[in-house]
């Protein structure tokens, strides 16, 4: 695995810096690569010259793999920081995709984007040229909490498995989450207000939450909607008084720190592998706590 993790690292690399000889020398012949900004495939070293060549010229894209772990038989799930910028500069996307590659030989026979539910059906997400408007709201013990549970029920059961304690949390969020002085977050996008991303802050021990319940609509993933979720409950967590928030997936880029699982309270899910926190007094200009109303013991923010 680990000669497979260096082939995957040294390919990232030679894209982010335009090395496209570099990077094409780490695939077969004929290896299979999507057309992420254009929708469709191509086949062959040649035909990804030309389509990086293509899209180089209208975007400047940079990706940055944060897990790579083993898939089936010769597949290798890639999780990876994106950012696309258009060339003035303008973010158009910055978030956390999942790539599958397939290694023959000691190459890369093949990548997939295993976020996009049809790869052919047009450019991914990422590379849309108008970011999607958002709402996030907080959730009240009233509201309908259906989608905050399907979200989640679809991202852990793409990535993972649900477990037992997915199932407890999820079908009851209210008495899980909010009225033990926790907070839910969701994000509503489009005309009619359609809920595509969720978060929560879990109340663990004095001053410590954990940052959980995180997922973004499939169809709108690279967009930087869980980027925003994610600074929103930076701030609430800021206004509850919280010393540190702790979780165990990857927000490297936004201040956690990796951490050993024993300075953590105990997590009660078997994909619990990557620890992190981030000390909340490192935390400066991330924004301004709005007015609150409460319940369950619990500032909770006003709708946005």
């Amino acid at each position: 695995m680990a000669d497979i993790e260096t082939l995957i690292k040294r390919a990232y690399s030679a894209f982010n810096k335009r090395d496209i000889d570099g990077a094409l020398a780490l695939m077969t012949e004929d290896v299979n690569w999507p057309k992420a900004s254009e929708g469709g495939k191509v086949v062959g070293k040649e035909e990804i010259r030309a389509y990086w060549a293509r899209q180089w010229s209208e975007f400047d894209p940079h990706v940055e793999p944060l897990a790579i772990t083993e898939g089936d038989g010769d597949k290798v799930r890639v999780r990876v920081h994106q950012l696309v910028k258009s060339l003035q500069g303008d973010v158009l996307s910055d978030g956390e995709v999942l790539h599958e590659f397939t290694v023959k030989t000691g190459l890369i026979a093949a990548m997939d984007l295993g976020d996009e539910a049809d790869p052919t059906a047009g450019p991914s997400a990422a590379f849309a040229h108008q970011p999607p408007v958002v709402e996030i709201r907080s959730l009240a013990p009233d509201d309908d909490a259906t989608a905050f549970r399907t979200l989640n029920e679809e991202w852990i059961t793409h990535y993972f498995t649900l477990e037992a304690k997915d199932r407890e949390t999820l079908n009851d969020p209210v008495n899980s989450i909010l009225l033990k002085g926790g907070l839910i977050f969701m994000a509503y996008a489009g005309a009619g207000a359609e809920a595509v991303g969720c978060v929560a802050l879990i109340p663990m021990r004095d001053g410590v939450y954990e940052l959980s319940k995180m997922a973004v609509s499939p169809h709108l993933r690279g967009r930087g909607i869980g980027r925003r979720l994610l600074q929103h409950a930076l701030v609430q967590a800021k206004c509850l008084g919280a010393k540190s928030l702790f979780l165990i997936h990857l927000y490297e880029s936004v201040g956690f720190r990796h951490v050993k699982p024993e300075t953590l309270p105990p997590m009660p899910y078997c994909r619990d592998d990557v620890f992190m926190e981030m000390p909340l007094g490192e935390v400066r200009n991330v924004g301004h706590c709005p007015e609150s109303a409460s319940f369950g013991g619990a500032p909770i923010g006003e709708r946005q």
